[in-house]
């Protein structure tokens, strides 16, 4: 499926609720959280703005609950009744009404003993969905994007995180224009040193360079004098 793309998020409460017996068994939790850069994904770093999965969830596609994004085992389904999908202040909440299967009852329970906390969502971002930008931090500048309107495919207890699953490469994804930028402001940021047996560290504290490549730096143009 063309420019679909998958994000994991852990420690984002997800809870196995109920025993089976007295209550179904269910887990909940977020699949999404709004407003924070994610990690580096392969060139960009990514926000999910609140309202980005109103439009899906107004339109009541269909979503599967899975298990590690497995189509072979679907636990649950909005378009029967059993995957309930909403946005609040905080991202995307789930609420999945759990089959009486040998593989929903072996989840519950890796879930209920903390083996597994880790969720994902599959997704496409519709075209007006997303803005490219640019930000900063210590390590220098990087480009951004910020998701706004997605269309949802499912949602996943997952083992290990799938951060950078994308049908399309980081590199195709940024815009050049932006791309281009960050690369120029990261390039004007290096400080090239005067050679000198005074290297001084704490004339480049300030730099993109963090302490131990300074002091690589300083051995490494020592050498250069000494030979």
């Amino acid at each position: 499926m063309s420019n679909r793309e998958q994000r994991t998020y852990r420690g984002v409460n997800l809870r196995a609720v109920g025993d089976g017996t007295t209550e179904p068994m269910m887990l909940q939790g977020y699949a999404a959280i709004f407003g924070s850069y994610s990690h580096d994904l392969g060139g960009f770093r990514e926000k999910i703005k609140p309202g980005a999965f109103q439009r899906a969830i107004s339109e009541k596609q269909d979503v599967r609950f899975l298990m590690n994004h497995d189509p072979n085992v679907v636990l649950g389904r909005t378009k029967s009744g059993t995957l309930v999908l909403r946005e609040d202040d905080k991202g995307l909440f789930f609420r999945v009404n759990l089959p009486d299967t040998q593989a929903a009852r072996d989840l519950h329970t890796s879930i209920g003993r903390g083996d597994m906390d880790q969720c994902s969502f599959s997704f496409k971002v519709v075209d007006g969905g997303q803005t490219w930008g640019e930000d900063k931090d210590s390590s220098g500048y990087f480009a951004t994007r910020e998701v706004s309107n997605v269309d949802l495919f499912d949602v996943s207890a997952v083992t290990y995180p799938a951060y950078e699953d994308t049908s399309v490469s980081a590199r195709e994804l940024i815009p050049a224009e932006v791309r281009s930028s960050v690369e120029a402001k990261n390039k004007s940021r290096i400080v090239v040193p005067t050679v000198t047996r005074e290297f001084d560290l704490e004339k480049y504290r300030e730099t993109h360079l963090s302490l131990e490549e300074q002091i690589e730096l300083r051995d490494y143009l020592r050498s250069i004098l000494e030979f």
